[in-house]
This record gives C-alpha cells, structure tokens and sequence, in this order.
C-alpha cells in the first residue's frame, strides 16, 4: 500500500501535502504498520473498529478469533510466526510513529465481538505519548463498526478527518 501511494504521489496524481486513508477491521493493522513505517505519509487516518493489536490478541486464549483465524495468521505458537508478527503489529511498533504529524481518528463500538477495545485505547494513549494526535470515540450501542443506524457522529467524524486531510 505504501508503495502505491508514493507512485500516484511520484506521478502528481495525488498531492503528499493532503493524504487521508480510511480502513475497517483487519484493515487497521496495514493502516497502523504504515503509520509506522512512513509516519509523515498521511495527513489522517480514519479506522473503524481497526484490529491494531494482532501480536497479542493471537497469543491470548479470550480472544474469539485467534483460534479460528490461525490458517489467515500462522500459528502464534510457532516462534518464527510470532516474531514476524510481531515486526509489522501497529502496536508493537507504535514508537515509530513519533512526532508523526497524522490525526489518526478510531471509531469502536462497545458490543464490538471482534476487537479488543481496550488495546486501541492503549494504542491511541502511546500514540499521544508520541506527539501523534490520536482521538477515539467509543459508542456504546454500537457494534462493529462503531457506529449505529441512529448515530449522527459519522457526518462530524468524516468532516474533521478531511479538515485535518486538508491543513497546510
């Protein structure tokens, strides 16, 4: 994904200055490695119920998903599976991301059965302690996703995100 990015920026299809990026679920972790990676990259991240913490939440027994997800993650127990896990896990890697001058925005839901949220709160409070600004919104009716039918939260979330997309 990085690399793709910085082809359309290498090609002026896209300006570097105004990069936004939206992911779900799984979709968290290649958002969060990227941060990581290339922190200056995008100017926001948008992630809703974001799977930030692979490294630890496949090694915990609580965990819904771990043991089903084994054929899509390898087996935690297999050392060299976990250290190579634990190389690209966002929150394994947070301090990469410091001084980043993303806004990076989490939306949960409190009935999520997919995430842990508790280690997006974790992730998002070692963001700050990076000077990343990191902002969570939790609705507690909400499942994952974070968001219900009812919730006007989106159109507010949306537009901050592209506020923040557009600062110079």
């Amino acid at each position: 994904m990085i690399k793709g990015v910085e082809y359309l920026v290498s090609k002026n299809i896209i300006n570097h200055n105004h990069i936004g990026l939206i992911a779900s679920s799984a979709g968290g972790i290649v958002a969060g490695a990227a941060l990581n990676e290339t922190p200056q990259l995008f100017r926001s991240i948008l992630l809703f119920s974001p799977f930030i913490n692979p490294y630890d939440a496949l090694q915990r027994d609580d965990d819904p998903l771990s043991k089903m997800e084994v054929l899509e993650w390898g087996d935690i127990g297999d050392k060299k599976v976990r250290e190579y896990i634990k190389t690209y896990s966002p929150r394994q890697n947070v301090n990469k991301a410091k001084n980043s001058q993303t806004t990076v925005i989490s939306l949960l839901g409190g009935k999520d059965p997919y995430i842990n949220n508790s280690d997006v709160f974790d992730w998002s409070n070692k963001l700050e302690s990076y000077n990343v600004n990191s902002l969570v919104y939790l609705n507690e009716k909400a499942g994952h996703g974070g968001l219900t039918i009812a919730d006007n939260t989106l159109i507010g979330v949306l537009n901050y995100f592209f506020e923040e997309i557009e600062k110079q």
